[in-house]
């Protein structure tokens, strides 16, 4: 029975240091997949926010009446439905 009691008490360091070890990588590849989704965001939001602006319908914006406005909702071609 000694003999096990030992043997248990002298591993009991390697184990804390293996669970601590463990913890550690662990943080690492959080902190890696939070890097990675960060550098994701930087390079798609200011595309998407450039793409966004010229997708808007701007055509609208230089009228200078309601009805230039209407003559070029007239002259824009209709979508088939």
């Amino acid at each position: 029975m000694a003999h096990y009691e030992r043997m248990l008490s002298e591993s009991h360091p390697l184990y804390l240091q293996n669970l601590n070890f463990d913890l550690l990588r662990a943080r690492a590849k959080g902190d890696y997949a939070m890097f990675v989704l960060a550098l994701v965001t930087v390079m798609v939001v200011p595309p998407s926010v450039v793409i966004g602006t010229y997708d808007l319908r701007l055509f609208v914006l230089p009228a200078k009446s309601m009805n230039d406005y209407r003559n070029r909702l007239d002259e824009r071609p209709s979508t088939p439905q």
